[in-house]
């Protein structure tokens, strides 16, 4: 071998070890570079008129507003507010921008903001209508370390409580039923404030709060468009195989504004859709083995693997845990119960 030959080989061997850790930058950064304590927020945001109130209370009644970092996938009308323009903090939001009538729905607009998190060491996904409590970084970490007691992987969601909620109590995400297209939805009870950590059987799309590690083992689905009803129970069935376990956090981090009947939704302004969602409902319930594979479109086989469920629990026992027989179409009500882990089962409370 001449040296042209093993210059040759060293430059491609060179360009290889480049290629791999660009391919992998993601999970480089994601284990060597991680921003401590500093959180990134997931803000889907749909022609909506209180999305600037949103980002303005997360950072004024954050603790530590610098360490919030929003990732907004914002999607409008040309004379619709712009909650990215009233911001300001714009140096801690990054931003995709759409037009409306190019919207494919919440699941793949939260898909669209997982692709600006920049290392932060916490994820936190909401909706783009809420209203947050004094401190509530602070208090969402410190919740979020006391379920690591119990769990490694633990994942603070429920339904916050309604923005017109006077109650004080606490939205406990435990009852489920298959709607029209069979498809299970939850609803939630409220109940009194715990000081023991109570386990939910599900994730609500509008508040999730867990390290930012769950990318990597089961990151947000881009082939899921017009997906609506459907996004909360696919993406819990893919978090608890991954070894993830949900707790109800044991204080109000926020509230939420419910129904908005007044506001545009994509359902309404964008033509053709239903088609679409129709593939997306099938490509989920095919992750949740519900229907075969020749049941999809080739759109709808695209990197399966990747999106699919993950390895560390069974499909089967996530479904007994959380009470859903697709079989008869029937859910469980756990709204009274709790879930005693070394049991392995629902109590009483």
């Amino acid at each position: 071998m001449n040296n042209n030959d093993m210059f040759l080989i060293i430059f491609i061997l060179i360009l290889i070890v480049f290629f791999k850790k660009s391919c992998n930058n993601k999970e480089h950064f994601s284990n060597n570079d991680i921003k401590k304590d500093h959180i990134f927020v997931s803000i889907a945001s749909y022609r909506d008129s209180e999305c600037p109130l949103t980002i303005k209370k997360l950072f004024s009644e954050a603790e530590n507003p610098d360490r919030i970092h929003i990732g907004l996938c914002q999607q409008n009308k040309d004379d619709d507010v712009d909650c990215y323009d009233t911001s300001e903090r714009k140096d801690q939001i990054k931003i995709k921008k759409y037009n409306h009538l190019d919207a494919k729905g919440p699941t793949y607009a939260r898909y669209i903001c997982s692709t600006l998190w920049d290392g932060e060491e916490y994820y936190l996904q909401i909706d783009s209508h809420m209203d947050f409590v004094k401190n509530w970084d602070t208090t969402a970490i410190k919740l979020l370390k006391n379920c690591k007691k119990l769990s490694h992987k633990p994942v603070l969601t429920h339904y916050p409580p309604s923005k017109t909620d006077k109650s004080g109590l606490l939205s406990y995400m435990c009852n489920s039923s298959f709607n029209s297209n069979n498809i299970p939805t939850f609803t939630s009870g409220l109940i009194s404030h715990r000081d023991d950590n109570l386990q939910s059987p599900f994730t609500a799309a509008g508040l999730l709060f867990l390290e930012s590690h769950f990318l990597e083992a089961c990151p947000f689905d881009p082939y899921l468009p017009y997906l609506f009803q459907g996004e909360e129970i696919l993406f819990s069935a893919r978090l608890w195989t991954n070894g993830y376990d949900f707790y109800l956090p044991l204080k109000n981090l926020c509230k939420h504004s419910y129904t908005r009947s007044d506001s545009p939704k994509f359902w309404t302004d964008v033509k053709d859709w239903s088609k679409t969602q129709n593939e997306s409902l099938k490509r989920a319930k095919y992750i949740l083995k519900w229907i075969d594979e020749k049941e999809l479109n080739e759109e709808s086989k695209k990197e399966l693997v990747k999106y699919g469920l993950g390895k560390e629990r069974s499909l089967e026992d996530y479904f007994k845990f959380a009470g859903i027989d697709y079989k008869n179409k029937k859910g469980t009500n756990y709204c009274s119960k709790k879930y005693v882990i070394k049991d392995n089962k629902w109590v009483p409370m």
